[in-house]
């Protein structure tokens, strides 16, 4: 897919270049003709004391055609144009992946940075970006001539990639005869592989039969020692990716997803897999996560809650403010805002009605902008830090992008 037409590499739109990747791993926009629209915009300048005090706007407002949106994630600066994804440095763009349906969103888990658009999903690994995630297969047993012992047997499938990761479990399909072909249907251009489990009808759980690529389809199933006391799935009842999910973020382990009032977690070092128990409901719609050393922060649109716990079954969230918080948040060192003092400390940063919040890692809060600025908690807003000399910038975009 080519580039964008007329993204140039420079000069940069006035008023944003102080914003460098080169030096703070901030994105810095290509051109300002494709610079997607910002229709508001504020830029505190942080004091001696670290406080923010107010200053003359440094962003203005600009329209484009085809830009969708602007990420900073793992260190990296990211750039959509229409159905594209590409990764800006400060010498070009490389486009990672096309065929996005609407705006992505980002996250970086555990040195790979995941996109997903809701129904389209891509891990980013270095310079390469493969599918994220396997679509659960439809399995079809019909009964063919074997030498398996007469009766009724059970079997189901998953796929797999070329990296080994294993998708989630079709449901159990019984047929019943003296052996079966196996017919699977569904698979994405990632899979390069069918896990099939099967077993007797009175056995209380399938097990791994073997592993065959797509080419073997149909696969028959008619020899009685590849029927045995093998592994049950490890996928059984899992998902993939979440549909239509508003959001993404990494804590500890886990990648997490939001959706309406649900935030999914998937399985330990498995981000591919979501187990559709491992989920913590909230009693109004999900705006922002973020993942702090001491615990979980949710911003939602009646309040921003604190979860602590080892795994999803003891998550105990309490509700720490009562307005609404607007999408979109921010980590950052605490030693960026000295005013708070709180040194290496990780904060999360959110935005509500009464201003600028910085949520703390053993569940405090902090207001840092009250009476200073106010926010309208309907729009969504990007972040950014820059530090030029003793100038040092947090800057808040804010807008419906």
């Amino acid at each position: 897919m080519a580039l964008p037409p007329a993204v140039a590499l420079g000069p940069w739109p006035q008023g944003i270049d102080n914003i460098h990747p080169a030096n703070h791993r901030v994105f810095q926009p290509p051109s300002k003709d494709h610079l997607p629209r910002l229709l508001s915009a504020r830029d505190l300048d942080l004091d001696d004391q670290g406080w923010p005090r107010a200053r003359r706007g440094t962003v203005t407002e600009h329209g484009a055609s085809g830009g969708a949106g602007i990420w900073s994630a793992g260190g990296r600066a990211f750039v959509q144009f229409g159905d594209a994804l590409f990764e800006r440095t400060p010498s070009a763009l490389t486009l990672l992946a096309a065929g996005f349906s609407a705006r992505v969103v980002l996250a970086e888990h555990w040195g790979k940075v995941y996109a997903t658009d809701g129904r389209k999903h891509v891990e980013i690994d270095g310079s390469a970006a493969r599918n994220w995630g396997l679509p659960v297969p439809a399995v079809t047993l019909t009964p063919v001539a074997g030498s398996l012992r007469p009766g009724r047997y059970l079997a189901c499938a998953a796929f797999v990639d070329a990296a080994g990761n294993e998708g989630g479990c079709s449901d159990l399909v019984a047929v019943a005869g003296t052996g079966f072909s196996v017919a699977v249907t569904g698979a994405s251009q990632s899979v390069v592989a069918v896990n099939l489990y099967a077993s007797r009808a009175d056995q209380p759980q399938p097990s791994f039969v073997v592993a065959f690529p797509l080419a073997l389809l149909p696969f028959g199933l008619v020899d009685p020692s590849l029927l045995g006391a093998g592994d049950p799935p490890k996928t059984a009842q899992m998902i993939g990716p979440i549909l239509a999910a508003e959001g993404i973020a990494s804590h500890r382990a886990f990648l997490l997803m939001w959706r309406g009032n649900a935030v999914f977690r998937s399985e330990a070092a498995e981000p591919h897999l979501f187990h559709p128990d491992n989920i913590l409901q909230f009693p109004s719609p999900v705006t922002a996560v973020e993942g702090t050393a001491g615990g979980l922060w949710v911003g939602t649109e009646r309040g921003l809650w604190w979860v602590v716990g080892g795994d999803s079954g003891d998550w105990v969230p309490v509700l720490k403010t009562h307005e609404p918080v607007a999408r979109g948040s921010h980590r950052i060192q605490g030693a960026k805002l000295p005013g708070l003092d709180l040194g290496e400390q990780r904060l999360a940063l959110f935005v509500s009605e009464s201003g600028l919040i910085a949520a703390t890692e053993d569940g405090g809060i902090v207001p840092i902008t009250a009476g200073r600025y106010r926010f309208d908690p309907a729009r969504r807003y990007r972040f950014a830090y820059t530090e030029h000399g003793d100038l040092r910038q947090l800057l808040i975009l804010g807008g419906d992008w």
